[in-house]
């Protein structure tokens, strides 16, 4: 479960990427010089939340059953969660501007 909710976090990252590229290439293409940084930065977060899931995961599965072992599950389960839970908001936030005003995410 943990691995499933980790790359949909990161999931939720890149589709935040994909939003503001949207939005500058069909709704204001003259200010696409700040939505190409965001769209980095937003690509960046979501490759790191994935690469992050992969590695706790392995780390974790090679560590024996115990008490600490499904504590530090529970840990990265709350982290991951904030972290889908901020990426989607953020995403909902973004898709709103493109849609609902029809101007670029940022600019």
């Amino acid at each position: 479960m943990n691995r499933l909710v980790d790359y949909i976090a990161g999931l939720s990252w890149v589709g935040l990427a994909a939003v503001p590229l949207v939005g500058a290439i069909f709704r204001n293409p003259s200010l696409s010089a700040i939505n190409d940084i965001m769209v980095t930065v937003f690509t960046t977060i979501g490759a790191f939340v994935a690469w992050r899931a992969a590695t706790i995961d392995r780390l974790l599965c090679d560590l024996p059953d115990c008490m600490e072992t499904r504590r530090a599950r529970q840990v990265e389960l709350i982290a991951t969660l904030a972290m889908l839970g901020f990426g989607t908001l953020c995403l909902t936030g973004a898709s709103l501007r493109i849609w609902s005003e029809g101007a670029a995410v940022f600019g």
